[in-house]
């Protein structure tokens, strides 16, 4: 079932309606490399007066500085798992390795995140020993663009279904849980 709802929402991007519109990435969202910060000045645990540290592959650690503040989805530029995406929120230091997709006007910042996490990005990349994406090259790629009205509709149905998925692995790591306090319940007599 779980499967199944995540397939619905990767659904609702490959089965735009008749009022979408046919352009290119760089026309939905601007994507900008982060900014170097030393591997010295990443902090393995979190204090009060660290931020969020993300790179190609997701969070590295805390920083003592932010590059960005708000709601972005994050794209991994470098590596095997290049094209990966993450949608961070707050004060958050983005490095070098990843491409923060700013939202043009008209373009809600959740449907960017599940549009970029459905396009399969990885497929785009270019080398071999350390393949990468070029914003260059992302920019041209064609993307079916709703009318803002209808990407909030689409961002609602996500919603819905992530709140059902939560709601199933919740059950499921329950389940677990009651499992364990039978077996312990029947196993100690």
């Amino acid at each position: 079932m779980i499967e199944e709802k995540r397939q619905n929402i990767d659904e609702l991007f490959f089965s735009p309606s008749q009022d979408s519109q046919k352009t290119t990435l760089g026309e939905v969202c601007n994507l900008k490399a982060g900014q170097f910060v030393k591997a010295a000045d990443i902090k393995d645990n979190f204090s009060f007066n660290l931020f969020p540290c993300y790179g190609g592959n997701g969070l590295r650690g805390y920083t003592e500085t932010f590059t960005h503040e708000g709601t972005y989805p994050l794209v991994g530029r470098q590596g095997a798992l290049c094209g990966n995406v993450h949608l961070v929120n707050g004060k958050f230091h983005a490095t070098e390795h990843a491409l923060v997709a700013t939202p043009k006007g008209g373009v809600n910042v959740i449907w960017l995140y599940h549009l970029l996490r459905t396009m399969n990005l990885n497929q785009y990349a270019r080398g071999v020993a350390q393949p990468g994406l070029s914003v260059k090259y992302l920019n041209l790629i064609t993307v079916q663009l709703l009318p803002l009205k209808q990407q909030e509709e689409v961002v609602k149905k996500i919603q819905k279904l992530e709140n059902e998925i939560q709601s199933q692995e919740q059950a499921i790591a329950n389940t677990e849980e009651e499992k364990k306090a039978i077996l312990t319940k029947y196993l100690q007599k």
